[in-house]
């Protein structure tokens, strides 16, 4: 999972989009029908011209059009905590049973509102995957009706890849395997009594995470061999940057910078697992490998802001 910035203003005349806020009435299942304008949403730089529809919360590219799906982030119908096998499974990572409310909601009246939709496969969504559930936090309260995202205080317990902050609390091994980024912590009362002060430290992180990765299915074994290609394939292109540094050939050198712009692009599959790469990688301790250094950072610096600064 990568940052999507999401809507885009600059999408906001997209025909889909246009024919949909149209429509003198909207039924069930016509959100279906804006699954080309949430796929636009991930940005195509850096030569890219086409590429397969991407999963939000997999990152897998998907040409099946009947495993596309287009996804209520807060459930429609009917909000459901953690199913039974979740939350023990959930329990085992974390060391702890899981804090959430027990009760269920509905987010009806965000079922046309686009800003509720993500663009998903059928892996983290259908039967076993997310689906309709939305877990909350223990002695917190749901969306109240007629609310929009961010206009009251909600604390969901999985990540959001619109939310930048969510989105940046995964971490790709070189195995492919995904973990939490924020290091083990145990959540204490005075966190769960005031999560408005406390949300983003390392407990809440470290819980969000891991009921993210289980929820979305995103340790699916086919998901870590797809991410654990992309990581050997960008640590093969970094250690090609750095043969081409010493060169000092400025045209040598544009290709495998363009390369891994492209891999590590929230357009590109397993994307995270390539900027988990890059940002792992330990140069030689000498002029070149320090050239290396900077210069990938200043790679991965140029594609986030980018992303960051769409509109």
């Amino acid at each position: 999972m990568v940052f999507i910035k999401y809507p885009l203003t600059s999408l906001n005349n997209h025909p889909d989009l246009v024919a949909w806020h149209n429509k003198v009435k909207l039924n069930e299942g016509d959100w279906t029908k804006l699954i080309d304008y949430l796929f636009q949403h991930p940005l195509k730089p850096h030569g890219i011209k086409y590429r397969l529809p991407k999963c939000w919360y997999t990152e897998l590219l998907q040409a099946d059009i009947f495993a596309q799906d287009v996804e209520h982030f807060r459930p429609k119908n009917r909000a459901t905590p953690l199913t039974p096998n979740q939350r023990k499974k959930i329990d085992a990572l974390i060391g702890y049973p899981v804090p959430e409310a027990i009760d269920m909601g509905a987010y009806k009246w965000l079922e046309f509102n686009p800003i509720n939709y993500r663009f998903t496969t059928a892996l983290p969504n259908r039967g076993g995957g997310k689906a309709g559930s939305f877990p909350i936090l223990y002695g917190t309260k749901r969306l109240p009706e007629n609310v929009l995202p961010g206009n009251s205080p909600e604390y969901p317990l999985l990540l959001d890849p619109c939310n930048i902050l969510d989105a940046n609390l995964l971490l790709v091994l070189p195995s492919g395997e995904i973990i939490p980024k924020a290091l083990s912590e145990p959540l204490i009362a005075l966190q769960l009594e005031h999560p408005e002060i406390h949300w983003h430290e390392n407990a809440f992180n470290f819980l969000r995470a891991w009921i993210t990765i289980v929820v979305y299915r995103l340790d699916n074994k086919e998901l870590r061999k797809g991410r654990e290609e992309i990581y050997e394939e960008t640590t093969k292109d970094i250690k090609q940057l750095e043969k081409t540094l010493a060169t000092k050939n400025i045209e040598l050198i544009k290709r495998p910078k363009e390369i891994i712009k492209q891999r590590i692009s929230n357009y590109s599959p397993f994307a995270l697992a390539a900027r988990c790469a890059l940002l792992s990688y330990i140069p030689e301790n000498n002029s070149i490998g320090r050239a290396t250094e900077l210069l990938i950072s200043n790679i991965y610096n140029e594609v986030i802001n980018s992303e960051a600064k769409a509109n």
